[in-house]
């Protein structure tokens, strides 16, 4: 599985080239805060400071 998350310009997240749809502004708020870290660990209490 390949995930790719844009957030730069239009934004957009991939799974093998496929688009997902994400709503709501909090998750996609969640998810650009994880790809900001990519591979690295995010604590519950980063997140909930940055969302």
């Amino acid at each position: 599985m390949t995930l790719e998350i844009g957030f730069l310009g239009p934004w957009q997240i991939k799974v093998d080239g496929q688009p997902v749809r994400l709503a709501g502004r909090r998750r996609v708020a969640v998810v650009t805060r994880l790809a900001l870290d990519a591979g690295r660990p995010v604590t519950t209490r980063q997140l909930v400071a940055d969302v």
